[in-house]
């Protein structure tokens, strides 16, 4: 694990040194496609609302990573109302305006509050906005975020070498894509605890059964009750036009008694010079 502590270099030129105040993100776009999302599963189905509002390479985990408009089940075809809701609880958005997230509660009717999802956004080449990834946990909350509580937002990235719009994509992919391979061979022996050096301090991070862990050092309290080695096996990465964020993906093999097979996603985001996970979250088997 001595190779992930050291610095994590940004692309470009050097971040400033000070950290800014926070600035709030206006994560207004993606909140309003994630609410129309879903209102018109509401109304009309899962297999609607997907195909009204996900990319044609869009990716579901369920658990592994899967084609979404492939994943359909056409026995769902006839529009009905969906027993599935959700709201947004917390979005980032990349500098470049083009990638980010959103991420909270869901419900089933007749059983309440399940978990929390995990959607990612992609503007198109005609300006709208598309999801690319899709996937919810059970992670537990006792309180979930209501309907009129104000939408918490990802600190911007800040720094210089973060100001670009368009050059620092492909460099940013190869960074992280190092970062997922040195995590995956140390994640082999340390478990998720190799994580820990990784974690922004404002990281979510959610893990199936347990507790919501909002924060780094509820994160790492997490990351302590995991003992077994776990294997990532990278299958995406994905990175914003300014270089800023970047969404990764894959399978994540573990074996707790026996084996299990699931999927991972994450947001990386480079601020103040360095690559940190600012989300992190585990869908098992089911």
């Amino acid at each position: 694990m001595k190779n992930l502590t050291l610095p994590l270099a940004c692309l470009l030129a050097a971040c400033a040194s000070t950290p800014p105040p926070k600035v709030a993100a206006d994560v207004t776009p993606l909140v309003l496609a994630e609410h129309a999302f879903a209102a018109e599963t509401a109304v009309r189905g899962w297999n609607a609302g997907v195909r009204a509002f996900a990319a044609a390479d869009a990716v579901v985990l369920d658990p592994l990573p899967v084609n979404a408009l492939a994943s359909l089940d056409p026995a769902r075809d006839a529009p009905a109302a969906s027993p599935l809701q959700w709201r947004p609880a917390f979005a980032g958005i990349a500098q470049s305006r083009d990638l980010g997230f959103t991420t909270g509660p869901y419900f089933l009717q007749g059983k309440g509050y399940v978990g929390h999802y995990f959607t990612v956004w992609h503007r198109d080449a005609g300006g709208a906005w598309e999801w690319i990834l899709d996937g919810g946990v059970n992670v537990l909350d006792a309180q979930p975020q209501p309907a009129d509580a104000p939408i918490e937002s990802l600190r911007p990235a800040q720094g210089k070498g973060n100001a670009g719009a368009g050059s620092g994509s492909g460099e940013s992919l190869a960074i992280v894509r190092n970062l997922e391979s040195r995590l995956a061979q140390a994640a082999g022996t340390e478990g998720e605890r190799a994580l820990a050096p990784l974690l922004a301090g404002e990281v979510h991070l959610n893990r199936a059964s347990l507790p919501r862990a909002i924060g780094r050092q509820a994160a790492l309290a997490t990351l302590k009750r995991s003992t077994q080695a776990i294997q990532y096996e990278l299958v995406e990465a994905i990175a914003s036009a300014a270089g800023d964020l970047v969404l990764t993906y894959g399978r994540a093999t573990w074996n707790d008694g026996q084996p299990r097979i699931g999927s991972y996603a994450r947001i990386w985001q480079c601020s103040l010079g360095e690559w940190r996970i600012v989300y992190d979250q585990i869908v098992p088997p089911r």
